[in-house]
């Protein structure tokens, strides 16, 4: 199941400083037809502008292959940037501002910026056989404390996925037999989401084996859990952002870059609140092991190595 939509607000505030939508830029990797095509189709979808031979300033920029998306943070600051035509698969910008040398982006996938500052990125949602996500779902069990926390040493329960991020643990709990469905409210991270699953479906015909029951929707999570009626879920899961926090299962610039898109859940309280109103069996709370809890009422915590998670039952 695939649903658009699109995000209502983005423009909440983090716990240290007000957090501003980045300005984000798409870009074709090549001047392939079929990559060019496929960057304006995207940039239109997202309302986001294209960057071709007029130059612009961008926060982050979404650079689309022909089969693939990668957003990138091009350096401490932003710079102007366009495209080589030339075929060469890379990305260049000439030096416009006094004193500083050009930036490039080589392929698309080195770290060659100007001197003394390196480009972040690539962020990208691989749910293929060598992808991040598709690594955990080979050692995934459910002795694991997320598999423990939703309930599947007692059955098999269907969950929501409020908070999906780069769709990791939505991923792995369909392939431990969980129905989820994943809410993501970056149109941009719901776009990328949206690739991974339909390579999964892809992949899963050709080799003649079953899918994983996961299901995307993008928007607010609070509003399209109050929207769900009689399609409650047993579960609902919550990993918000947080400020500050300094460990985690991802990578430093993968955290980095998605902090930059979607700044910290502020309104995590919120969202735990409609979501005990929601889960027909309980709400679990992923938390940093030595932080507090989101809410009080917390019926059970597992803890693993990098991560915390509060379990509340609502019957």
């Amino acid at each position: 199941m695939l649903v658009a939509g699109v995000r209502s607000d983005d423009s909440p505030a983090n716990g240290r400083r007000r957090w501003t939508p980045p300005r984000i830029g798409v870009l074709a990797m090549t001047s392939e037809s079929s990559c060019v095509a496929r960057a304006g189709s995207i940039s239109a979808e997202l309302g986001l502008p294209m960057v071709d031979s007029a130059e612009a300033w961008f926060d982050l920029l979404l650079l689309v292959g022909a089969e693939s998306l990668e957003l990138w943070e091009p350096g401490t600051d932003p710079f102007p940037l366009i495209p080589d035509r030339e075929g060469l698969g890379e990305v260049r910008s000439p030096s416009v501002h006094p004193g500083r040398s050009s930036h490039v982006l080589r392929g698309c996938s080195g770290r060659e910026t100007e001197a003394g500052r390196r480009a972040v990125g690539p962020l990208t949602i691989d749910f293929g056989h060598t992808g991040a996500a598709s690594r955990r779902t080979v050692s995934a069990s459910r002795a694991q404390p997320l598999a423990r926390a939703v309930g599947l040493r007692r059955g098999t329960p269907t969950v929501v996925d409020a908070t999906a991020g780069l769709g990791r643990d939505a991923l792995m709990l369909a392939s431990l037999g969980c129905s989820v469905v994943a809410i993501e409210r970056s149109p941009v991270l719901g776009l990328m989401l949206r690739a991974a699953l339909e390579q999964v479906a892809v992949n899963a015909e050709r080799s003649g084996l079953p899918a994983p029951r996961l299901g995307l929707l993008v928007g607010e999570a609070g509003e399209v859990l109050e929207q769900l009626g009689e399609d409650r879920p047993d579960v609902v899961y919550l990993d918000p952002m947080y400020a500050g926090r300094r460990k985690s299962a991802l990578p430093k610039k993968e955290m980095r870059i998605l902090r930059r898109l979607v700044g910290n859940d502020a309104d995590a309280a919120d969202l735990l609140a409609v979501a005990r109103r929601v889960a027909r069996r309980r709400v679990v709370v992923k938390r940093p092991p030595r932080s507090r809890p989101l809410a009080a009422g917390v019926s059970i915590s597992l803890t693993g190595k990098l991560a915390r998670y509060d379990v509340y039952l609502t019957r």
